[in-house]
């Protein structure tokens, strides 16, 4: 799955909120200095405040969302941490495997975000096409409902299910977002369907897209689902 994709899904606001993942985070109930494996293919740290803090004081190590094995001896991490990762691996349960075995006893994995494309939201009609964007990624080997079989991929005896979190729908708009911010918009979306539609298509879209933005008629929600387990 292409980078640019996975960017553009993120910042389209399908990353669970702070809150949400602070909470994944605190479920998880880490030991003074953690050891965190953050598996993602971008180099910046994730937004985490409470691991922020001085008195935290956690190692973290990183490690690309393709590959396994993990380059980590058995039991190395308190925490490993990632998002929007299993949608699009090959073997999840393989992926999961992995990330119990670099786990310490008692060590937990959060799963911060993963989405589930069977119960979006989209208005106008003409606009929505994550339907087209859900089909195109099970041809390339992804799995775009994986978000509502997360907590089933964590199941005894192997995992503990510590706390499971929907990410919440965007605020209502008080006022239609203006043509700048529907430029940005059309602009975020077309990098998630980028090469996933034929050009007439993405070209009637795009219009339609546009005008439906800056008459503060568009809606369009790709529900997530974050868990935290413990490694049994």
């Amino acid at each position: 799955m292409e980078i640019q994709f996975v960017r553009a899904l993120r910042a389209l606001g399908g990353v669970l909120a702070l809150p949400a993942r602070e909470e994944l985070i605190g479920a998880a109930g880490l030991p003074p200095s953690p050891s965190i494996l953050v598996v993602d293919e971008e180099s910046g740290l994730p937004d985490c405040p409470s691991l922020a803090r001085r008195d935290a004081r956690p190692s973290f190590h990183r490690a690309p969302a393709g590959g396994i094995p993990l380059p980590f001896p058995d039991g190395s991490f308190d925490l490993v941490l990632f998002e929007l990762v299993l949608f699009r691996h090959a073997d999840p349960a393989a992926f999961l495997a992995e990330a119990r075995r670099v786990l310490r006893p008692g060590g937990a994995a959060v799963a911060a975000s993963e989405p589930d494309f069977g119960g979006v939201l989209e208005h106008p009609p003409a606009c929505a096409i994550m339907g087209l964007v859900a089909g195109k990624l099970y041809r390339a080997g992804a799995d775009p409902m994986i978000g509502r079989r997360l907590p089933s991929l964590f199941a005894a005896p192997a995992w503990e299910l510590l706390r499971v979190v929907v990410h919440p729908l965007p605020p209502a708009r008080s006022a239609p977002p203006g043509p700048e911010r529907a430029r940005e918009e059309t602009a975020l979306l077309r990098a998630v369907v980028e090469g996933m539609l034929p050009p007439a298509i993405m070209q009637r879209w795009q219009e339609a897209f546009t005008a439906s933005g800056e008459r503060g008629e568009l809606f369009l929600h790709v529900p997530h689902v974050g868990v935290a387990a413990r490694r049994r």
